[in-house]
């Protein structure tokens, strides 16, 4: 089951000390969605990117509101991620461990030396530094 909210944060938020609202944030939007989908309080996850979205502002200064989907897994698990953010791509090619190859490196270095003794002869053909003549 899938369902997607827009929380009004702003309610939970304003009654608590400025410094502990970011915290009070994730405590509603969990028990909105405890409320919503009728699970225990423990069996709600949020997502990393939820989690950050709602922080990062800082503590003091939370979002007012925030869409939700709320997907209720078969286990009676509920994941809660932020409505309209694409899931994050899984890279297969690349492992940590991988390396550069050893030839990218040196070319690049090149291209800036190249670049930099073109640079020089423009500047002599010109005459001088940027010195306006007159």
């Amino acid at each position: 089951m899938e369902r997607i909210y827009t929380v009004n944060l702003r309610r939970e938020v304003l009654k608590v000390a400025r410094w502990r609202r970011a915290e009070r944030a994730v405590r509603a939007l969990r028990a909105f969605v405890k409320r919503h989908m009728k699970v225990e309080e423990d069996k709600v996850k949020l997502s990393e990117r939820l989690n950050n979205y709602l922080w990062h502002r800082g503590a003091k200064n939370p979002p007012t509101r925030v869409r939700i989907i709320a997907k209720k897994l078969e286990d009676g698990r509920v994941e809660v991620d932020i409505y309209g953010l694409t899931p994050k791509p899984k890279v297969e090619g690349k492992e940590k461990g991988e390396e550069k190859k050893e030839g990218e490196g040196k070319e690049e270095k090149r291209g800036k030396e190249e670049r930099k003794e073109e640079k020089g002869r423009e500047l002599k053909e010109v005459g001088g530094k940027g010195k306006k003549e007159g």
